[in-house]
């Protein structure tokens, strides 16, 4: 008898044994795996099929998300992704910026590029080649992995209205390498009746899968989970995915994800969000069950990194990617990193003990591809800041900002955020990273598109310390050094709170924000309360709040050239982040990768948009603005 039998529960044990003969485990078997308490012992027999197929490696890919549109014809009631065209969360970008966005990541190292949208209502077939050709053009190496099974059949009956073969066919010739798992959900008709009625059901599905294997192609099979499923329906989408991989062999990994339901529509708005128990549970299940598909990955994404290492000793060998920019969970609500570093993945999967590999899109095993970007092009001659060099740039001196300048060789103007602002609204600098209610203010600056920092949730570093209720505050004292904190404090608690109170140098609570507010944090008196103001933010109003944004002078030339240069910068500063954390002095370095990865955002995406309009209507609507209608302007 195997060491490891003498932990598993009676109950369990001709499971385990038929797994150890590597034995097919039945649906009854499966519902009595799910009914278990005993987590640990799921794991170990998980673990025996793993160690089977993996040995102890465990592997990730190096990988960027991009979302073309989020229009969508659809109305699923768990999904906070997709848009109508008026809708402020909807985004649609063009070919030119999502071939940028690929370009850029290439000089990192990428070995993937993986895209969804919504069903868009009006982009044509010829759009959608174009796109594809271009990225195929970019590098003969890079794997192209796009599209639903359900944007396929809108591509196929609605677009090129061809058959779903020939669509698929013309795709590849295109450069398409593979297509995603999404979409599946649940596959039990019930369930897909209240969740997403009108998507494609389960055969329609498969359909896609099915025919898309038999042209020689792989693809990836998901599940959302944690909704208004039962076990029973688990198991039958399992059943599903194990009976057409004994059909086509083409599935190369299983990929499981828990439902976010705070920006779901009301009916399943109230469903909390699954256990790390229950998410752990269901990978070693699927584990046990999948017997004839190699790969199971944790979606760190949805779990967190740290579970996602954990899961490692349940059945799990793969970790997913780094994937730089990742929309359709946070947009519903997840509150985890946008984004991974190679370094954070090989550590994660040491930490649990595994071998950590590069893999690619087939999930094939393959050397590393960890590059330097910004030495790269510095070595054929081109700086991807050099259109910087000769401008007047202004940064703030706070850590959450050292990402978005790290590498740049220029000089640079430091200085505390208001008086960046005055400087530029003066002409003495040319560009600066500037409060966004100074902008919201002066309206006629150009702003860089999709680099910010920001916050989805807790900000940590920007906080109101008081004692008593919230309501009985009558003076805050403040730093003056952004105005952006200051009106945000003073319109959440008009606008949320119904207080007013006034604001001076001294008072009965204190506004801190960046480095100051962090080191307060770690000393502060237990009997103070603590409100951060981001995780406020985020609590009454649903969006993300920017804090600070590149802002352009609006007579600049080479503007666009600019503001590629700033992106350039923060795709840099975001593969560097060990570097940044091992040399920054605020707090430890475990609480500078934290504070980097969890609480702050980068982004400038439309989610972070639609918060700036709110923001800017609450300023102007409590009198902190004037009544401008100037639309912003992103470059």
């Amino acid at each position: 008898m195997p060491h490891t039998a003498k932990f598993i529960p009676r109950e369990l044990r001709p499971i385990y044994d038929k797994v150890v003969a590597d034995g097919r485990v039945s649906d009854d078997e499966a519902l009595t795996l799910y009914s278990s308490g005993d987590l640990n012992a799921l794991g170990l027999i998980a673990n025996v099929m793993r160690e089977r197929k993996n040995g102890n490696v465990a592997t990730y890919i190096h990988n960027q998300y991009i979302n073309y549109s989020n229009l969508c014809l659809l109305a699923c009631e768990f999904c906070a992704f997709g848009a109508r065209k008026r809708e402020a969360h909807a985004f649609e970008l063009s070919i030119d910026e999502i071939v940028g966005k690929v370009a850029w990541a290439l000089g990192f190292g990428i070995t993937e590029i993986h895209m969804v949208g919504g069903l868009h209502p009006t982009l044509k077939a010829e759009w959608y080649l174009e796109l594809i050709t271009r990225l195929r053009a970019l590098s003969p190496e890079l794997y192209v992995k796009a599209f639903t099974a359900i944007e396929i059949r809108h591509l196929a009956q609605r677009v090129f209205k061809k058959p779903i073969q020939e669509v698929l066919e013309i795709l590849r010739d295109a450069g398409l390498d593979a297509i995603t798992g999404g979409g599946a959900e649940i596959f039990a008709p019930e369930v897909r009746d209240q969740i997403c009625r009108g998507k494609e059901n389960a055969e329609e599905w498969a359909e896609v899968h099915r025919t898309w294997h038999g042209l020689g192609m792989r693809s990836t099979a998901t599940m959302l989970f944690g909704h208004i499923e039962t076990y029973a329906h688990r198991v039958d989408h399992l059943r599903r995915l194990r009976e057409l991989q004994d059909e086509t062999g083409g599935f190369v990994g299983f990929i499981p994800f828990a439902f976010e339901s705070e920006q779901a529509r009301p009916m399943l708005r109230h469903i909390p969000h699954a256990t790390a128990f229950e998410e752990l549970k269901n990978l070693a299940v699927s584990r046990i069950y999948l017997d004839n598909f190699d790969h199971i990955t944790a979606y760190w994404v949805s779990l967190g990194l740290p579970l996602a290492s954990l899961a490692l000793n349940y059945g799990v060998d793969d970790l997913h990617g780094t994937i730089m920019e990742e929309k359709i969970f946070h947009m519903a609500g997840a509150q985890t990193p946008t984004f991974q570093t190679m370094q954070s993945l090989e550590k994660a999967i040491c930490e649990a003990g595994r071998e950590p590999m590069q893999r690619d899109t087939w999930y094939r095993r393959i050397p590393s591809t960890r590059r330097d970007g910004a030495r790269v092009r510095a070595e054929s001659g081109e700086r991807p800041w050099s259109a910087l060099h000769g401008l007047r740039i202004g940064c703030v001196q706070y850590l959450n900002s050292k990402p978005l300048i790290h590498g740049y060789d220029g000089d640079v103007v430091l200085a505390h955020p208001s008086e960046l602002a005055r400087s530029l609204s003066a002409g003495k600098l040319d560009a600066a990273l500037v409060p966004a209610f100074e902008f919201l203010r002066e309206p006629h600056y150009a702003l860089v598109d999709d680099v910010a920092i920001a916050s989805d949730g807790p900000v940590y570093s920007v906080i109101l310390a008081f004692r008593g209720e919230l309501r009985s505050i009558r003076r805050i004292a403040l730093d003056p050094a952004s105005m952006t904190s200051a009106n945000l404090i003073r319109v959440l608690l008009r606008e949320f709170h119904g207080a007013q109170p006034e604001f001076g140098t001294e008072g009965d609570a204190q506004l801190l924000i960046g480095n100051q507010a962090i080191a307060f944090r770690e000393h502060a008196d237990p009997g103070l309360h603590i409100l951060d103001l981001g995780e406020e933010w985020k609590r009454c109003t649903g969006l993300p709040f920017v804090f600070a944004a590149w802002a352009l002078r609006p007579e600049l030339e080479n503007v666009r050239a600019v503001a590629d240069a700033f992106r350039g910068l923060k795709a840099h500063g975001l593969q560097r982040l060990d570097e940044i954390i091992a040399t920054d002095e605020t707090g430890t370095a475990e609480f500078r990768r934290r504070y980097l990865t969890e609480h702050i955002r980068f982004d400038l995406r439309e989610q972070e948009k639609a918060g700036l309009a709110l923001y800017r209507r609450l300023l102007q609507s409590h009198g902190l603005i004037a009544q401008d209608a100037t639309p912003l302007v992103f470059v």
